[in-house]
């Protein structure tokens, strides 16, 4: 008979959010000439907020980090739309690439140039599926089945 012995498990580590759903930025708050794009707000509306690690930011959390960027990146238009638990990255849109969703550790220092990292925010949700997987994988012990 053999024993088969259990890979130790990585606890991921969870950041605790004063997390309440709200509304997104409105239009006044947002920089001049920029909206939503159309698929995100659909997403939004769907509800789909905790994708584990990430969460979509909304309410007024949402506003503190929207200033926190301002703040860090002067020179930049960036409106964050979700932030992973597990790290310091957040994903957001500037203003003045149109489309690109950008994800980069926020408060890094020095703080970096942020860069698109996907082409849109579809290829971004496609990734984030894909984090959650990952993520969720914690949650069942080797031989496939779920822990109780």
């Amino acid at each position: 008979m053999t024993c088969r012995q259990e890979a130790p498990r990585r606890e991921p580590r969870i950041t605790q959010v004063p997390y309440e759903v709200g509304p997104l930025l409105a239009p006044e708050e947002l920089p001049r000439g920029w909206r939503y794009p159309g698929p995100f707000v659909r997403f939004f509306k769907r509800g789909l907020t905790d994708l584990d690690p990430w969460l979509v930011l909304s309410g007024d959390y949402l506003r503190r980090r929207y200033a926190g960027l301002r703040d860090r990146h002067p020179s930049r238009r960036l409106i964050p739309f979700a932030m992973r638990q597990d790290r310091e990255d957040i994903a957001c849109w500037d203003a003045d690439v149109p489309r690109a969703v950008f994800q980069f550790e926020d408060f890094q220092r020095p703080p970096s140039s942020p860069k698109p990292r996907y082409e849109n925010f579809y290829a971004w949700l496609r990734q984030a599926i894909e984090d959650l997987i990952e993520f969720d994988m914690h949650d069942f012990i080797p031989d496939g089945s779920e822990e109780p």
